[in-house]
């Protein structure tokens, strides 16, 4: 911590790590003096002009750390999405006649295959139909992209037929509350039989939440 440049920079001004993070705009100052973490693009550009108008000389190395960090974090992330790409079975498809993603999200009839080659969605019906075409055409093994397929679809299915039934208990418990009210309501107009000016508003009153309730069902 103590060879960690923002704990120099935050040390020179003699502010503690509270006052530090409350004049950069931050939560804590922790993790960067510890090395865990760097400030963002914002916390970077407030921790420039901070330095500036206190003239401090360690911004440059704040500055190249910053910049060494950010590119190991984009070569990771780079790597990352190459692996899963790599795993996926429509990027194989696509890589096995040497097309880009552009070149095969036109031929399958899409805006774009990226998001199925990392793994965030899966292609409908109507495309995998064509992408089992195009393989086909182009004696290319497709038994995996539609295993893989295959098994989505049935998950999705199992989960919409749960929420269906969910969906369908809930509706008959709330059905069988407003029959149960509707009950109460037509026995009491059964017991206010009576012709003075105020059971007769009792009487309109409860034929008005009847009605209410009767609408309330069928909708």
């Amino acid at each position: 911590m103590e060879n960690n440049v923002f704990a120099r920079i935050r040390q020179s001004t003699g502010l503690t790590q509270k006052e530090f993070a409350h004049v950069i705009g931050v939560s804590s100052v922790g993790c960067w003096e510890q090395g865990r973490h760097f400030p963002n693009h914002s916390s970077m550009k407030k921790l420039v002009e901070f330095c500036a108008r206190r003239n401090i000389g360690d911004i440059d190395e704040v500055k190249s750390e910053w910049s060494t960090w950010r590119t190991k974090k984009r070569r990771k992330s780079v790597r990352r999405k190459r692996s899963e790409s790599l795993d996926n079975p429509f990027t194989r498809i696509r890589q096995a006649t040497g097309l880009t993603q552009k070149e095969f999200a036109q031929i399958i009839g899409v805006r774009s295959v990226a998001n199925w080659e990392r793994g965030r969605c899966y292609p409908n019906y109507g495309a995998m139909k064509k992408i089992v075409q195009f393989c086909e055409e182009n004696h290319i093994d497709y038994s995996e992209a539609q295993e893989a397929w295959k098994r989505r679809n049935r998950t999705t299915s199992r989960n919409k037929c749960a929420a269906q039934q969910i969906r369908w208990e809930k509706f008959k418990a709330r059905n069988g509350e407003q029959q149960n009210m509707a009950a109460q309501i037509r026995n009491f107009i059964r017991q206010c039989d009576g012709n003075s000016e105020s059971q007769l508003n009792m009487r309109r009153t409860a034929q008005q939440m009847l009605e209410m309730l009767r609408q309330k069902t069928i909708s």
